[in-house]
């Protein structure tokens, strides 16, 4: 996530971690699509929202804070 817009063209791989069974990992993927998804990724938007309902609390967490900051476009 700390590379920007340079690191964008990964955002379909990083969809397939938020099921990855480490949370460290999943929290990581939530925060590049958080950086890197726009209008046309309503897939990746919507996987990394369905982790409001993960058993970890650091992943809730992190996909509470994710609709929190989400942009009007990233919602829409």
């Amino acid at each position: 996530a700390e590379l920007a817009e340079a690191s964008r063209p990964l955002l379909p791989d990083v969809e397939r971690l938020l099921r990855h069974p480490l949370k460290d990992v999943r929290f990581w993927a939530i925060e590049c699509i958080q950086q890197w998804a726009g209008p046309t990724n309503g897939h990746e938007i919507a996987a990394a929202v369905t982790l409001s309902g993960d058993p970890e609390e650091a992943i809730r967490w992190k996909a509470m804070e994710f609709l929190a900051l989400a942009s009007r476009d990233q919602l829409q």
